[in-house]
């Protein structure tokens, strides 16, 4: 039977919830999806005012109760984090073996993985532990198990937060809505596990994520993950920076979205009208002061991640380049700017091996968080609500005309609607079907000119701004 789960994610300028069965192969099916405004409750991703928070995501479970099963409601959620206080750090246990030494058995991977346990930092809250890369006498090795060494060591990411985080999480949902915390998530984390392929887990990459008020930095060597690092900065920044135009910030969002792009083109000196929510007045823009502005910001984001990249050490092991995803990431032209310098970089998709593929709420964009939340999930959060049998007869006698020799099965159709349930479920969203370009082949990686360490080395010996040259590669033939 398909467990069904109930997440939350907390995003800077919405926060979004699901209600999804997993598969009996482990496949998300989401069953609704919803979402609020923030409205400034959370900042740089972390729950800021926890009655505003608790009152949102009151809102969220009212709507996804209404999408499960008769008789079942949601009693427990998972939370998903990305703020700016997570951080991984990397954890190191060695022990010494027998001085002749001796096959390394299940025990002693397990005293290494108590004594993380047993780890500690002040004022911080571990939220997550990734599979450790194994060294056994200097040599790193990927299943340690059953190697003959002297000396066995294992290399932990322990992924903080603040205190804070998780203790003001904790009071919205269990103190002012009575549910269960079933877990607190690392939402870049979560999200990664259902986007990045296997060649770009084995190759290395970096996931980036530049989501309203926070950006994400996750790098990933050997297929398991080397370094998470989170920006407070991301495309909330751009829209508070249009608002210097004498625009309100939901005016600076359309324009962010329907009017900047990153692209020196001849549309960048020309000039757009918009018009505003009264649809009476109009005001024009100029295209070149527009994108002046988002650029300087973007300008700032992009060099602060790609420094993050340079700073680990691990340049050498991104086989796979760079892959992007968030709304900052969609700005018009952002990714053909980047990968116009860097060349190795691609656009996150939605694993097929990771959802329903007949399940059209599977593929909208913004529902990739979620999704990872749910797929990440291991304890189901809905419970079954039992009913008196009187007030059922009474519903009955209620809702029916009376009938003589009426069938037990007439006499109590939810049992009937509970039987029949399995096929008939329809989902409660207006998302449009997937195109048919989510389902083509996989990116297929060019390997031609410098390569992606050459030509990321040379990005920083330029002087002046990433987005100030003709990046566009479609420029050059004109």
């Amino acid at each position: 039977m398909n467990k069904t789960f109930a997440v939350i994610d907390l995003g800077s300028w919405t926060i979004r919830g699901m209600v999804a069965r997993k598969l009996e192969d482990g496949r998300v099916s989401p069953i609704a999806f919803h979402e609020e405004p923030a409205n400034n409750c959370i900042r740089h991703g972390c729950v800021h005012n926890i009655d505003d928070a608790a009152a949102i995501i009151r809102r969220l479970v009212s709507q996804l109760n209404e999408s499960v099963e008769d008789n079942t409601h949601i009693t427990s959620l998972y939370v998903g984090v990305g703020g700016q206080s997570v951080a991984s750090q990397e954890f190191i246990v060695r022990k010494i073996m027998a001085p002749e030494g001796e096959v390394v058995r299940a025990e002693h991977i397990e005293s290494l993985w108590a004594e993380m346990r047993g780890a500690s930092f002040p004022d911080k809250e571990v939220l997550d532990v990734t599979e450790p890369l194994y060294y056994v006498d200097g040599k790193q090795e990927i299943q340690a198990k059953g190697v003959f060494c002297r000396e066995l060591e294992a290399r932990f990411q322990l992924i903080t937060a603040r205190r804070s985080v998780k203790q003001n999480i904790r009071i919205a949902v269990e103190e002012r809505l009575g549910l269960r915390l079933a877990g607190v998530l690392v939402t870049p984390l979560c999200e990664a596990q259902v986007l990045l392929s296997d060649d770009e887990l084995t190759l290395g990459c970096c996931y980036v994520n530049i989501g309203a008020g926070c950006t994400s930095v996750s790098i990933y060597k050997n297929r398991l993950l080397a370094m998470l690092r989170v920006l407070p900065m991301g495309g909330y920044n751009v829209t508070r920076d249009l608002t210097s135009l004498r625009l309100t910030e939901p005016e600076a969002e359309n324009m962010k979205l329907n009017h900047v792009s990153m692209a020196n083109d001849t549309a960048s000196n020309g000039s757009f009208r918009m018009t505003f929510p009264d649809k009476y007045s109009e005001r024009e823009f100029r295209s070149s002061e527009v994108n002046r502005l988002a650029k300087a910001r973007m300008d700032e984001i992009t060099a602060n991640y790609l420094n993050i990249i340079r700073l680990s050490g691990l340049l050498e092991d991104l086989g796979a380049g760079i892959v992007l995803n968030g709304g900052g990431a969609k700005i018009h032209n952002y990714t053909t700017a980047i990968k116009s310098i860097l060349g190795d970089v691609a656009t996150a998709r939605i694993r097929m091996d990771r959802v329903d593929t007949d399940n059209a709420i599977s593929f909208d964009e913004s529902h990739t968080s979620t999704i990872g939340l749910v797929y990440r999930a291991t304890q189901p959060s809905t419970d079954y609500i039992t009913t008196n049998l009187d007030e059922l007869i009474d519903n009955v006698e209620e809702n029916t005309e009376p009938t003589e020799h009426k069938h037990q099965s007439e006499l109590f159709p939810q049992d009937n609607i509970q039987m029949e349930r399995g096929d008939t479920t329809s989902f409660r969203s207006s998302t449009p079907s997937p195109s048919s370009e989510l389902k083509t082949e996989p990116r297929k990686k060019e390997k031609t000119g410098p390569s992606f360490k050459d030509r990321f080395q040379s990005l920083f010996t330029r002087v002046g701004n990433l987005f100030d040259e003709d990046t566009n590669p479609d420029n050059e033939n004109r």
